[in-house]
């Protein structure tokens, strides 16, 4: 009986104590690909979602996500507490060069690439994954 008690005591202490830690200090939104995909798709409006096919919108959302995590904003390391404003550190023209460097697959015009980029930071901001 004792034993079972003191597992008890034991694991209500770990529960409350990791409960505390990530009350006080959550951890980063994880950003899933395929719902942020979902999202902006079916938020384009009908002329940018007739020029863009479906496997360029894919290549647009993960070189967004490469030039994010090139300026830092996207990190693996999920205990990272250090919070970079995306305004300060990024700008849409820098994003749209760096997608349009990592993928020669896209052919797409600028203005349609800008509306992703766009509604991209608004999925992020929605998720609390931006400030």
């Amino acid at each position: 009986m004792l034993v079972v008690i003191t597992s008890l005591i034991t694991s209500s202490y770990f529960v409350v104590r990791d409960a505390k830690k990530f009350a006080l200090n959550p951890p980063t939104p994880l950003i899933d690909l395929d719902r942020m995909y979902d999202v902006i798709f079916e938020r384009l409006d009908e002329v940018t979602g007739s020029l863009i096919t479906p496997k360029e919108l894919s290549e647009i959302l993960n070189g967004f996500v490469v030039a994010l995590g090139r300026k830092g904003l996207i990190s693996e390391n999920l205990a990272e507490s250090e919070k970079v404003e995306a305004n300060s550190t990024l700008d849409y023209e820098t994003i749209l060069e760096s997608i349009k460097q990592n993928s020669s697959e896209i052919d797409v015009q600028d203005e349609s690439i800008l509306k992703v980029i766009d509604l991209s930071f608004t999925y992020l901001r929605e998720i609390n994954a931006l400030t």
